[in-house]
């Protein structure tokens, strides 16, 4: 894949910003294909890579996604983990995509149990 070929040049030019973000889409991507475990491993070690390297959209990016694979495979324990560490950074949602999917997967964590406050 594009995204495969993306993260084999970063790798390779040792470029980690490029890895640290291909890795959290590539994770995202496979976890969309069904490869739930292998995709939420690599989206959890794109945030990993992302804090590291200082790409906080990035690392946001991931726990969304996160959050998402949680709620998709019903665990309860990792979606409240991944719900609670979203809403405390929330209010650093200044990309509209971030500030939708987090109120998305809001009202999806409410119609299975307890999900954090909205934004007001």
């Amino acid at each position: 894949s594009l995204l495969e070929r993306a993260l084999a040049d970063a790798q390779e030019q040792s470029d980690q910003l490029t890895v640290a973000e291909a890795t959290v889409y590539l994770g995202a991507c496979l976890s969309m294909l069904g490869e739930a475990t292998e995709g939420a491993a690599l989206c959890a070690e794109g945030a990993r890579l992302a804090q590291q390297s200082g790409l906080r959209e990035a690392e946001m990016a991931a726990h969304l996604h996160l959050w998402g694979m949680a709620l998709a495979r019903g665990d309860a324990d990792a979606a409240r983990s991944c719900a609670d560490r979203c809403q405390a950074e929330q209010q650093d949602y200044v990309v509209p995509l971030f500030r939708n999917a987090y109120q998305e997967l809001c009202a999806r964590h409410a119609a299975v149990g307890a999900a954090p406050e909205q934004p007001h």
